[in-house]
C-alpha cells in the first residue's frame, strides 16, 4: 500500500521559496495553492437522503456518518432551491453550482417538442454503452448539461488533475462527473456490471473488469436481514406497513430465490433496493482510487460517488421505515471503513470529503394520513387523465376544435399550440386558460404558465413561484408547471413513495464537509445546494465561472446556531421523532 505523503510545513516552504528567487510571483502562488489544496476531494451524494436523517438516527450512528458529523462542519439547514426536486436536477445542481434553469437539467427526462419524443436527461444516440457482456444497451453522455461542473473547472486550471465519478445510477455518475472527466462509471442492472459509454472510453479499464468479475453470491444467497436488535427499530414505523414496496413483500427478511427461473436477472435489478448495492459502489470506489492513483501527487483530484440504492430503498419503503433505518446503519458502518481506507491510502492531511444529497422524500402518504396529516396519493395515470381533461376543456372554451393536450409528466402539461396560432389566439392566453382549469383540480395548489416562469419581475406573494423559475428552461419545460398540494404524492403505483416538490421534506438535505483543514462545528443558517461546488472550488484554490448561481460558504463554526453543538438526537426519544413527519 502506498504511504501517504506529508505536506511540508510553512517554515520549510518559506526556506524553499527564499532559496529559489527566480520563481515568478504567479509561480509561487501556484505552489502555495497546491500546498493548501487537498490532494483528493471525495464528494458523496446519498440519493434521497433527507436532512433529518443525521438527527433521527444519531443514536445509532457510530462510524462514518458520526465521524463526519462530529469532526467536520455541518450545515444543518441545507436546501435545494428549485421546485422540481428529482435525481438528475439535484445532481447537476451539486456538481455545477447552478440551478436547473441554468444547467438545463430540469428533470430526469422531458418532452422534446421538435422530435415529439421523451428525452432522457443523459441520453445521447452517439454514445453507446461500453461493456463486453452481450445485452448491455443504452446511449449515455453529458451532452444535455449546459454548464461545466466542478471537475471541469479544476481541469481547466490544472489539466494534470484527475476527475472520476461512480454511482449506481447512470444519470448520477454522468451529471456529477461533468463534461470532461477522466472516467464515469455506473451500474447496469441488465448485465450486473459497472459500465461506461463511448463518450468517455472505448473499453472498460482492467481494474473495473476485475471488479465486475467478482461474485456477489453471498448477498444473493443470504438476502437482506435486519442488522440491529428488534427494539432498536422502535424509532421507525412498524415493519408491516401495507403500502410499502409492492404492497406484498413488506417485511424483513428481504430475500432472493436462487433456484427460481430468472433468479440471477431478478437479483441484478433487486440488489439496487438493498444496501448491498451501495456497499458494492464504495468497494468499486476504493479500487478506483488505488488503481487510478488518485491523491498520489500534488495535483488535486476529485472523485464523485453516488450511493443510489438509498433512493431505491426510500422509494420502496419510505424514509420512516425499518428498511431505511437499517440501510443507514449499514452505510454508516461501511463509510467508516471507507474513511479508514482514505486515512491509510491518502493520509488524514491529504483529503476532504463532502456529503450531500440530490433531494429528500415524502413519507408514505397512507402513513401520514393515519397520523393526522392531510395526505393522499394521486396515481400518475389519473393525474395525466385529469390534466388532459382540464387542458382540452380550456381549449374548448377558447373555441378550439382539436385537442389542446399534447402530453404531460410529473412536472406539468405540454400543449399543442398549432391550431390556436393559426386562429390568431396568443399563446399566453391559451396557457393562462389551461393553468386556470388545472388549478380547479382538487389536489393542485398552483399552476404556473410559461410566461409567468419566464418573467423577470418579483414573484410577490406567489408562494414557490421563484423556486419553479429556477426549475424552468423555456425549451424543455412544460407549458404549464403544476405544484401539488403539500402531502399529496404524485406516484406511479399504489405502493411506496416519491419526491419532486418544493416542500421541506423534498428540499432539505444534509451538507457536511470533513477532512484536512475543516473545523468541527455546525451552522444553522439556511444555505443552498448550489453553494456546494463553489465552496469546494475554494478548497481547491479554483475560481468558479462568473455565471455560477451559488456562493462560497464560510467553513467555520458560527451563524445563527452555536458552534460545535449537535441538535438533539431523535434516536432515543420517540416523541421527537413525530416532529419529523411533516418535514
Amino acid at each position: 500500500m502506498q504511504k501517504s505523503r506529508v505536506f511540508p510545513t510553512v517554515a520549510i516552504l518559506v526556506v524553499a521559496i527564499l532559496a529559489v528567487p527566480v520563481y515568478s510571483t504567479a509561480g509561487l502562488q501556484r505552489r502555495a495553492d497546491r500546498a493548501r489544496a487537498p490532494r483528493l476531494l471525495v464528494v458523496i451524494s446519498i440519493d434521497q437522503m433527507r436532512g433529518d436523517t443525521m438527527t433521527r438516527f444519531a443514536g445509532y450512528m457510530r462510524h462514518g456518518l458520526r465521524r463526519m458529523q462530529t469532526e467536520g462542519m455541518t450545515f444543518a439547514e441545507a436546501h435545494h432551491d428549485h421546485g422540481v426536486t428529482v435525481t438528475a436536477a439535484g445532481h447537476a445542481t451539486l456538481s455545477t453550482g447552478c440551478t436547473p434553469a441554468s444547467t438545463g437539467i430540469i428533470g430526469n427526462d422531458w418532452f422534446d417538442r421538435a422530435s415529439g419524443k421523451q428525452e432522457y436527461c443523459t441520453g445521447d444516440d452517439s454514445a453507446r454503452i461500453v461493456d463486453p457482456v452481450p445485452g448491455a444497451v443504452g446511449f449515455q453522455s453529458p451532452r444535455n448539461l449546459r454548464r461545466p461542473a466542478l471537475g471541469d473547472w479544476l481541469k481547466a486550471k490544472n489539466p494534470a488533475s484527475k476527475v472520476f465519478s461512480i454511482a449506481g445510477k447512470d444519470r448520477s455518475a454522468i451529471l456529477m462527473g461533468g463534461r470532461k472527466p477522466d472516467g464515469a462509471y455506473w451500474y447496469n442492472d441488465k448485465s450486473g456490471r459497472f459500465v461506461t459509454s463511448s463518450y468517455y472510453a472505448t473499453s472498460i479499464p482492467k481494474w473495473l473488469e476485475s471488479f465486475n468479475a467478482v461474485s456477489r453470491d453471498n448477498a444473493f444467497r443470504t438476502g437482506w436481514v435486519q442488522s440491529m436488535k428488534p427494539e432498536d427499530y422502535l424509532i421507525s414505523s412498524e415493519d408491516a406497513v401495507p403500502t410499502e414496496n409492492d404492497c406484498k413483500e413488506t417485511t424483513f427478511p428481504h430475500g432472493f430465490t436462487p433456484d427460481a427461473p430468472g433468479a440471477l436477472e431478478s437479483f441484478r435489478k433487486d440488489i439496487l433496493k438493498t444496501p448491498f448495492a451501495d456497499e458494492m459502489t464504495l468497494d468499486a470506489a476504493q479500487l478506483l482510487i488505488s488503481s487510478e492513483g488518485l491523491g498520489a501527487d500534488r495535483n488535486p483530484d476529485i472523485l464523485w460517488i453516488g450511493l443510489s440504492a438509498a433512493d431505491y430503498v426510500g422509494h420502496a419503503y419510505g424514509p420512516l421505515s425499518q428498511e431505511a433505518q437499517d440501510y443507514y446503519f449499514r452505510i454508516d458502518r461501511r463509510l467508516g471503513e471507507f474513511l479508514r481506507f482514505l486515512d491509510e491510502r491518502i493520509g488524514p492531511s491529504g483529503y476532504v470529503v463532502a456529503l450531500s444529497s440530490d433531494h429528500g422524500s415524502m413519507p408514505l402518504p397512507e402513513d401520514l394520513a393515519r397520523r393526522g396529516y392531510p395526505s393522499s396519493r394521486v396515481l400518475t395515470k389519473d393525474f395525466d387523465a385529469m390534466l388532459r381533461t382540464a387542458t382540452d376543456l380550456a381549449g374548448a372554451e377558447l373555441g378550439l376544435t382539436k385537442p389542446l393536450y399534447r402530453t404531460s409528466d410529473y412536472a406539468g402539461v405540454y400543449i399543442d399550440l398549432a391550431e390556436a396560432t393559426a386562429l390568431g389566439i396568443e399563446s399566453a392566453r391559451v396557457r393562462k386558460r389551461v393553468a386556470a382549469k388545472v388549478r380547479e383540480l382538487g389536489f393542485v395548489a398552483d399552476a404556473m404558465t410559461w410566461e409567468e416562469l419566464s418573467a423577470p419581475e418579483d414573484a410577490g406573494d406567489r408562494q414557490y413561484l421563484d423556486m419553479y423559475r429556477r426549475s424552468f428552461a423555456s425549451d424543455r419545460s412544460p407549458d404549464v408547471l403544476v405544484r401539488p398540494k403539500e402531502f399529496v404524492l404524485m406516484a406511479w403505483k399504489k405502493c411506496g413513495t416519491s419526491h419532486g416538490t418544493p416542500y421541506r421534506f423534498d428540499t432539505h438535505v444534509p451538507m457536511l464537509f470533513f477532512g484536512a483543514g475543516i473545523p468541527a462545528g455546525q451552522s444553522n443558517d439556511r444555505v443552498r445546494t448550489i453553494d456546494l461546488a463553489p465552496t469546494l472550488a475554494a478548497l481547491l484554490s479554483v475560481t468558479p465561472p462568473s455565471n455560477v448561481d451559488g456562493r462560497i460558504l464560510r467553513l467555520a463554526p458560527g451563524g445563527s446556531g452555536r458552534a460545535g453543538r449537535l441538535r438533539p438526537s431523535y434516536a432515543k426519544n420517540p416523541k421527537l421523532v413525530a416532529d419529523t413527519y411533516g418535514m
